[in-house]
C-alpha cells in the first residue's frame, strides 16, 4: 500500500515542485485555496493527485483531507507584505491560527514538516546565521512565521507531535512569480530582461543574500520527513554561500545573453544588508547537500522562462488570427 502525504500550498511555487517530487513515491493530497498560486502548476500531474481547494481557517476541511496521511508538508501562507500591514488580523488568522488548525488536525500523522523562513532572524548580529541565532523579525511575515514555529514546537513538547521546522533562505527557480513586487529579486530581474529592460538594483548592490534553488529545498523537505533525528529540530535550508546583488545581476545578464547594464536606485528603507546561512547542522544530521550552483540554477530558470515566453507569443499570434490559415 502506497503511503499518503498531505501538502498545504501544493499549487504554489515551492509546493508544486514538492508535489512533483513526492508523486514518485507517495499518494499525494494537495490542499490549497489558490489565492497565491495557480492550478496550472500541478496541471500535468493533477490526475495523479487529490486536489482539495480549501482554506487553512476551515478546520473541518483540513481534518477531512488529512485522513490516512502519514506525512504533512506545510507550505501554505499569506505572503503579501502589503496585505499583512493593511490587514494584520487577517494575516494572523491565516498564518498563525491556520497553522494551529493544521497542527491539531495532524495529531495522528508520523511527521509534520513546517516550512518557515530565514525571515524569522531579522537583522543578523553574526554570520553565518545558525539556528541558535536570535529571532527578531522585522516584517509581519517574519513575525507570523516565528509564531507558527513556536506553536509547532509547543505541540511537539506538549502532545508529542513529531514536528520538524525548516527555515529556507532566498529560494528561486521555475514557477516563481514574476508579476508581483513581492517576487524574489531573481524573478524581478528575469522579468526586466524578458521585456528588454535594465535590471534595477536598490542601493549599491553590495548587499548579499543566500540563494538556494527550489529542488534543493524540496530535497531538504523529503529528508526532514524521513529522518527520525529530525523530530523536534530546526534546520536552515540554503546554499551556505553569500552572493552580492551586483554579481547576481551580472550572472543573470550573461545567462540571458543580453547586453545591458543594471540601473542603481535608492536603497530600500529597513532592508537587511547581509544574509548568509550556516547549514552545517542540516548537513550533519540529515545529510543535506545543495546540488545546484547559482549559475546552473539561473540557466535552468532562464530556459523555462524563455520557453514560456515563446509559447505565450505563439498563442497570441494564433488567437489574433495571424496563425490561422
Amino acid at each position: 500500500m502506497v503511503d499518503r502525504v498531505f501538502v498545504t500550498g501544493g499549487c504554489g511555487f515551492v509546493g508544486s515542485h514538492l508535489v512533483h517530487r513526492l508523486i514518485e513515491e507517495f499518494e499525494v493530497v494537495v490542499f490549497d485555496n489558490l489565492s497565491n498560486a495557480v492550478r496550472e502548476n500541478v496541471a500535468d500531474v493533477e490526475r495523479e493527485v487529490r486536489l482539495i481547494v480549501g482554506d487553512l481557517r476551515d478546520a473541518d476541511k483540513l481534518k477531512e483531507g488529512l485522513k490516512g496521511c502519514r506525512y504533512v508538508f506545510h507550505l501554505a501562507a499569506q505572503v503579501s507584505v502589503e496585505r499583512a500591514i493593511a490587514e494584520p488580523v487577517n494575516d494572523a488568522a491565516i498564518n498563525i491560527l491556520g497553522t494551529i488548525n493544521l497542527l491539531r488536525a495532524a495529531s495522528h500523522c508520523e511527521r509534520v514538516v513546517l516550512f518557515s523562513s530565514g525571515a524569522v532572524y531579522g537583522e543578523p548580529i553574526r554570520m553565518p546565521i545558525d539556528e541558535e541565532h536570535p529571532r527578531k523579525p522585522i516584517s509581519m511575515y517574519g513575525v507570523s512565521k516565528m509564531a507558527s514555529e513556536s506553536y509547532a514546537y509547543a505541540f511537539y513538547k506538549t502532545f508529542g507531535l513529531p514536528v520538524t521546522i525548516l527555515r529556507p533562505f532566498n529560494i528561486y527557480g521555475p514557477r516563481q512569480r514574476r508579476d508581483s513586487q513581492y517576487s524574489g529579486v531573481i524573478s524581478i530581474f528575469a522579468e526586466s530582461l524578458i521585456k528588454g529592460e535594465k535590471p534595477v538594483i536598490y542601493g549599491d548592490g553590495t548587499q548579499t543574500r543566500d540563494f538556494v534553488y527550489v529542488s534543493d529545498v524540496v530535497e531538504a523537505g523529503v529528508l526532514a520527513a524521513e529522518s527520525e533525528e529530525a523530530i523536534g529540530q530546526v534546520f536552515n535550508v540554503a546554499a551556505g554561500k553569500p552572493t552580492t546583488i551586483n554579481r547576481l545581476a551580472e550572472e543573470m545578464i550573461r545567462v540571458a545573453g543580453k547586453k545591458v547594464k543594471p540601473v542603481h536606485t535608492q536603497p530600500r528603507i529597513g532592508e537587511i544588508k547581509h544574509s548568509v546561512a550556516d547549514i552545517s547542522k542540516i548537513r550533519k544530521i540529515l545529510g543535506y547537500k545543495p546540488e545546484i550552483t547559482l549559475t546552473q540554477g539561473l540557466e535552468k530558470m532562464w530556459e523555462q522562462i524563455n520557453h514560456q515566453s515563446k509559447l505565450k507569443q505563439e498563442n497570441q499570434v494564433y488567437f489574433s488570427g495571424k496563425g490561422l490559415t
